[in-house]
């Protein structure tokens, strides 16, 4: 796999920032988009752990040490944490099952989404114990 393809799949795996275009593909049925600032707070908690992983994930990939499924299931303390935070957030928002949420973060100045269907998909990857 190139790394540019690589690249992309995590980053549609995981989370991506918004621009407009993406806006407008999105489907409004499948996508949540959150405004209160404790929602924004969760998402940005189970994104930013997302990330975190994905740039492990990347870097192993990059570096030819595996491929990026085995590359995924070398970081077992960052995956158990992407899991616990996908489980909290789901707790707190039972009906982000599934979707995309999407919001924007004034002190980054950015619109971001993150596909929990994605994450989830990503999660259920078994890893050898």
């Amino acid at each position: 796999m190139h790394k540019p393809l690589l690249i992309g799949l995590l980053t549609l795996i995981f989370s991506a920032p918004l621009n407009s275009c993406h806006a407008q593909m999105t489907s409004a049925a499948l996508t949540i988009d959150i405004t209160a600032q404790k929602d924004i707070q969760d998402a940005t908690t189970l994104s930013d752990a997302v990330d975190a992983l994905s740039a492990k994930v990347s870097a192993c990939f990059t570096q030819k040490t595996a491929s990026a499924g085995e590359c995924l299931c070398l970081y077992p303390g960052e995956l158990q944490h992407v899991k616990k935070t996908y489980t909290e957030t789901l707790g707190r928002h039972p009906d982000w099952q599934d979707k995309v949420v999407a919001w924007r973060d004034e002190s980054r100045t950015r619109s971001f989404m993150i596909s929990l269907m994605g994450v989830r998909r990503t999660l259920e990857k078994d890893c050898p114990k």
